[in-house]
C-alpha cells in the first residue's frame, strides 16, 4: 500500500483525480468478477463437480484459463478447440479429458467429417495413439439397429486399442493438457493469496487476473517496496500493485500521447529538414566491412587480422572444439568481450557452402535457446564465424567426457531435455531442419542453459514437406529412413533427438564400443530392443535410479526412434510432454 501511495503522491492533481476515478471503475469491476468466479465455481455440470482452474464456465466471462471454457448445455459439459465442439466425458487423470465429437453424439445420422485439429492448442494426444484412424466402413463396429448408415460419416477416431460394438460412443478418446505453462504457475501464486484466476483479452498487457475479494485484479508479481536510507523495509508481496499502476499510468500515457501528437505536427510544419550524415542516401562512404554482406545477412563483418589476434594466431591451446569442417577456438576481442570463432577448413569442397548455408539460416533465427551468430570474415587467408562463447562446454562433454556426473542430476537433464526441444520446435515453425542433432551440438552455459548449435548441415523447407538429399550427419544419430529413402523431413530432427534422450537416461553414447566381433553398438537400436523387452532399467544411468519420470522418458525416446517417420510425434508434443513430465516433480 505504502508503494501504491507513494507513487500516486507523484501525479498532478488532475492526474491524481483521473486516476482515483478510474481505480473505482476498476475495483468495482474486479470485485463482481471474484463473486462471479467464486459462484461459478461451485456449480456442477457433469462431469464436473465443481470447476477449479484451468475450468470455468464460459457463461462466467474472465474466468478460468481462456482454452478451458466449458459451455454447460442440458447438463452436458462442451468444449471448444479451434473450430470444433467436444463433449466431455470424463476426466481420467487431473491433467487429461476424455470427449467426443458433440455433432456427432447429437446424431448419428450426420453428414458432416470430423477430422481431429489440435494446431494451437495446448491439447495433444497421448502416446501410442494413432491420430489418423477413420471409420468410413465401420468394419469393427458390430452390426446394431442404427438409425441411418453410420458408416458413411468420415470420422478421425484416435484410438490406443479398438473397442468392438459402440463403445467408441461411450468411451471416446482421451486428449492431455498442459498443465506447465506461465498461467498455471500465475494462478498457483494467485491462490496463494486466496485470489480467483482469470484472464482478460482485450489487453495484450494483462493476459491474466488474479480477482481479489477486496482489490483490483493484476497479474500475480513480486514486487520491491524501496523505502529511503535511513529506513529499512523487507522485501514485501504486492499482489495487486503492478497491474493497478499499469492500469493507471496506462490512461496518463494516452492523454499525454493526444498532446504530444498535436505539439509533433506543428512542430514538423515549421521545422527544416535535418540530414542525417549516415543516411546511404547522403554518402557514398563505404562501410569497413571485411567484405560486403547481402542485404539478407545483417551479422556483423569482422577483419582477419582482428580475429587472428583474438584467438592469439588461432593457437591450439584456444581451441575448444573441433569437427569435420573445422575447429572453434576461444577469442577475445579488443573490448574483452569473449567470443568462439569457427575456423572452416580451407581445403573441404563443401565450405564455402556451409560457411553461406549458415549465415543465411541464422540471420532469420533468434531463440534463447540457440547459439547466436555474432558476425564472419570473408577472406583469402580463410573463412570465419563468430558466435557467441559458452563456457560450460557440450551436453557429450558432461554425459560422457571428464565432466562426467557434475552437476547432472535428474531435474538439469529434464531442463536440457525440455530446452533442446524448445530450440528445435522453434526451428520447425520456421521450416527449418537441423539436420546434425547430437549432444556435442548441445552446448550449455554455466546455469546449464542449453544453447543449440551448428547450423551448418541445415535446410530451409518453406512450402515443401521434405527434400531429397544425399544422407549427411553423424553416424549414430541420423535417421535411418532418410538413409534408406534420401528423403530429410522434420522427422529425422525427432529421430536424433530421440538418441539425445536415451543419452540423457543411460549416460551412454550414440555409439557405445564392443569388444569382440560386433566392434559399435547402436544406442538407438540397443534401447529399442530393451524397451520392447521390459528392460530399460537395465540401461539406465545408475545415477538415476530412483528419479521420478526416467520411465516417461524412456517412453519419448521410444516413440522418437519409431522407424516410420508418420509414427514419431512432433517437437511441439515432445516440448509439452517433458514439461508434464518436469511439472509433476515441482
Amino acid at each position: 500500500m505504502e508503494f501504491l501511495s507513494h507513487s500516486l503522491a507523484k501525479l498532478s492533481p488532475p492526474l491524481l483525480f483521473l486516476s482515483l476515478f478510474l481505480s473505482r471503475v476498476y475495483t468495482s469491476t474486479a470485485t463482481a468478477s471474484y463473486e462471479i468466479c467464486s459462484k461459478a465455481a461451485a456449480s456442477s455440470c457433469p462431469p464436473f463437480t465443481s470447476f477449479s482452474y484451468p475450468f470455468a464456465l464460459s457463461s462466467t466471462n474472465g474466468c478460468g484459463h481462456p482454452a478451458f471454457q466449458i459451455d454447460c448445455t442440458n447438463g452436458h459439459s462442451k468444449l471448444t478447440i479451434g473450430t470444433q465442439k467436444y463433449r466431455v466425458l470424463s476426466t481420467p487423470t487431473p491433467r487429461s479429458l476424455s470427449v467426443i465429437y458433440d455433432d456427432l453424439f447429437e446424431s448419428l445420422c450426420s453428414s458432416k467429417s470430423f477430422i481431429l485439429n489440435l494446431t494451437s492448442s495446448p491439447f495433444w494426444l497421448p502416446l501410442g495413439v494413432k491420430k489418423n484412424l477413420s471409420l468410413p466402413g465401420c468394419e469393427i463396429l458390430s452390426p446394431k439397429n442404427l438409425p441411418c448408415d453410420f458408416c458413411n460419416v468420415v470420422v478421425e477416431w484416435p484410438m490406443a486399442s479398438l473397442p468392438g460394438g459402440l463403445d467408441l460412443m461411450d468411451h471416446g478418446f482421451e486428449l492431455d493438457f498442459n498443465g506447465t505453462d506461465l498461467r498455471f504457475r500465475e494462478c498457483i501464486e494467485c491462490m496463494k493469496g486466496n485470489g480467483m484466476c482469470g484472464f482478460n483479452d482485450t489487453d495484450a498487457l494483462l493476459p491474466f487476473l488474479c480477482y481479489h475479494a477486496r482489490g483490483p485484479p493484476s497479474p500475480v508479481v513480486q514486487a520491491v517496496v524501496h523505502s529511503p536510507p535511513s529506513q529499512h523495509l523487507n522485501h514485501r508481496h504486492v499482489p495487486w500493485s503492478t497491474g493497478f499502476i499499469a492500469f493507471v499510468i496506462g490512461a496518463c500515457l494516452m492523454i499525454g500521447a493526444m498532446l504530444a501528437v498535436s505539439m509533433v505536427i506543428g512542430f514538423c510544419k515549421i521545422q527544416p529538414r535535418i540530414v542525417n550524415p549516415y543516411d546511404s542516401s547522403t554518402t557514398d562512404k563505404p562501410l569497413p566491412n571485411c567484405k560486403e554482406a547481402p542485404s539478407n545477412d545483417p551479422s556483423s563483418s569482422f577483419t582477419y587480422g582482428e580475429l587472428e589476434k583474438a584467438t592469439n594466431h588461432f593457437d591450439e591451446k584456444e581451441m575448444v572444439g573441433s569437427g569435420g569442417y573445422g575447429c572453434v577456438y576461444r577469442g577475445i576481442l579488443g573490448q574483452g568481450h569473449v567470443v568462439a570463432v569457427k575456423r572452416l577448413l580451407s581445403h573441404h569442397p563443401d565450405t564455402p557452402r556451409l560457411f553461406r548455408n549458415e549465415i543465411n539460416i541464422m540471420s532469420k533465427l533468434s531463440h534463447p535457446n540457440l547459439l547466436s551468430l555474432l558476425g564472419h570474415c570473408e577472406d583469402q587467408k580463410g573463412l570465419l564465424l563468430v558466435y557467441e562463447y559458452v563456457s560450460n562446454g557440450t551436453l557429450s562433454g558432461h554425459l560422457h567426457g571428464p565432466l562426467r556426473g557434475a552437476h547432472l542430476n535428474w531435474k538439469a537433464r529434464l531442463n536440457i531435455a525440455e530446452q533442446t526441444a524448445c530450440a528445435l520446435e522453434y526451428l520447425h515453425t520456421q521450416f527449418i531442419v537441423h539436420r546434425d542433432v547430437k549432444s556435442v551440438n548441445i552446448l550449455l552455459e554455466a546455469n546449464l542453459s542449453v544453447k543449440v548449435a551448428d547450423m551448418g548441415l541445415s535446410r530451409d523447407m518453406v512450402e515443401r514437406t521434405h527434400i531429397t538429399t544425399s544422407p549427411l550427419g553423424t553416424p549414430g544419430y541420423v535417421d535411418p529412413e532418410y538413409y534408406r529413402t534420401y528423403r530429410l523431413t522434420q522427422a529425422s530432427d525427432v529421430y536424433s533427438f530421440g538418441v539425445v534422450l536415451m543419452e540423457l537416461v543411460t549416460g551412454m553414447k550414440a555409439l557405445e564400443a564392443r569388444g569382440g566381433e560386433n566392434g559399435e553398438v547402436s544406442l538407438a537400436t540397443l534401447a529399442v530392443t530393451k524397451i520392447q523387452s521390459g528392460r530399460i532399467v537395465e540401461m539406465v544411468d545408475p545415477m538415476l535410479a530412483s528419479a521420478q519420470g526416467v520411465e516417461a522418458v524412456c517412453e519419448l525416446g521410444f516413440a522418437c526412434l519409431a522407424s516410420a517417420r508418420e509414427d514419431r510425434p512432433t517437437m511441439r508434443e515432445l516440448r509439452q510432454h517433458l514439461g508434464h513430465i518436469k511439472g509433476e516433480l515441482i
